[in-house]
C-alpha cells in the first residue's frame, strides 16, 4: 500500500469517527465534515472561531458565502477563502447562519 493510499485510508477513518454528515450546495450526496469551534486570543480579547474541514475528494471547490447544513440542523456560512491543507482537506472558516 502506498503512502498516499495509507493517508487516504486514515482520513476516511478520522472523518467517519469525528465528522458530521452535511448538505453542501452543488453536491448531490451528503459529505462528511469536521467542525472545530475554538477560542482565539487576540491581545486582551477572546474571539470565538469556527472552522469546518471537508475532504477535497468530496467538495472540489468550496466558496465563500455558501451555507452548509449539518445533519443535526445547525447551519454555517463559509467566510473568506478556504485553504487546502497538506492532507487534501479544505479548511473553511465559518460562522453560524441564520
Amino acid at each position: 500500500m502506498s503512502w498516499a493510499e495509507r493517508q487516504a485510508r486514515q482520513q476516511t477513518i478520522v472523518f467517519a469517527a469525528l465528522g458530521h454528515s452535511a448538505t453542501w450546495p452543488g453536491i448531490a450526496e451528503p459529505v462528511r465534515v469536521i467542525l472545530r469551534d475554538e477560542d482565539a486570543v487576540l491581545g486582551m480579547t477572546t474571539v470565538d472561531q469556527a472552522h469546518l474541514r471537508v475532504r477535497e475528494s468530496e467538495v472540489p471547490d468550496p466558496q465563500a458565502g455558501q451555507t452548509i447544513e449539518l445533519d443535526d440542523g445547525r447551519r454555517y456560512e463559509l467566510l473568506g477563502t478556504p485553504l487546502l491543507d497538506r492532507k487534501r482537506n479544505w479548511v473553511c472558516q465559518v460562522k453560524p447562519a441564520n
